[in-house]
């Protein structure tokens, strides 16, 4: 075995490892998206708004979800994965952190920034497996990370929703997840390969159009 393929297969091995962690953002984001459904309540009293103003609230989620989500596809294929899929499990946990803080501004832009972050979830493990993993088990690979976002929707709700009525504050609980997806945050950004992405972003913004083209 020459030297270029085993660097090869020790930067595939490491994607795979990255991909891991992927994985574990993917499951938290999901858990953080859809946990605010067995709390409504006490965020309504934590905000001092009502059962409406709540879902006003959460549903800013979506705005930057949606928005970011081709940010994040635009950042992984200029820039690799290490950089955007780190800063996207940052701008999660901020999100988280500020959500804790008792007030309709701070609960907005909590929100706003979840969903920003969250964006890179999915994408930046497609990314990840597809560049780990043979062509012939991506599509596996893709299944299963669906898989593990789905785990994490049904547990923002199923195992959530009994911690609370155990005893667990909310404010705990979001400031418990900003700490989680900042541990995630640093082991993505010291596991994630760098790539060598100079001709990428030499292409002009509208390059990205040509795929669909």
């Amino acid at each position: 075995m020459d030297n270029l393929t085993v660097q090869k297969t020790a930067q595939e091995r490491a994607f795979i490892i990255a991909w891991i962690f992927g994985l574990l953002f993917y499951f938290f984001e999901y858990v953080i998206r859809s946990s605010p459904a067995v709390m409504i309540a006490q965020l309504s009293t934590a905000f001092g708004v009502s059962d409406l103003g709540v879902s006003s609230i959460l549903g800013t989620y979506y705005y930057t979800y949606s928005i970011t989500s081709l940010i994040a596809g635009v950042a992984l294929d200029r820039y690799g994965a290490k950089f955007p899929i780190a800063l996207g499990t940052g701008i999660l946990a901020l999100g988280c952190i500020l959500f804790a803080i008792p007030t309709v501004i701070t609960g907005d832009a909590g929100r706003l920034l979840q969903g920003a972050g969250s964006a890179f979830a999915f994408t930046g493990c497609v990314y990840l497996a597809a560049h780990g993993f043979a062509a012939r088990y991506i599509a596996t690979a893709i299944g299963f990370t669906q898989c593990v976002g789905m785990l994490g929707g049904s547990a923002g709700q199923f195992v959530v929703g009994p911690l609370l009525h155990g005893g667990m504050g909310i404010y705990t609980f979001w400031i418990a997840m900003g700490v989680v997806c900042a541990v995630i945050c640093i082991l993505l950004f010291f596991t994630t390969p760098g790539e060598n992405k100079d001709k990428e972003r030499d292409l002009p913004f509208i390059g990205i159009l040509i795929p669909i083209k």
